[in-house]
């Protein structure tokens, strides 16, 4: 990591938040999965736990 201003603290710590806040989300994610990790998943289901589209062909 390059050095950084007085200045650029508040950006830096911004995105520290930021940063913690999706990895706090991730965690969350894993937990619930794990919890129900027996039960299968529908297409609509996964597609949710992943963020990803359903393509109807």
């Amino acid at each position: 990591m390059k050095p950084f201003t007085y200045d650029q603290i508040p950006i830096i710590i911004n995105k520290l938040h930021n940063k913690l806040e999706h990895l706090e989300k991730l965690k969350l994610r894993i937990s619930i999965t794990e919890e129900n990790k027996d039960e299968l998943l529908n297409v609509e289901e996964a597609s949710k736990l992943l963020n990803l589209s359903i393509a109807i062909t």
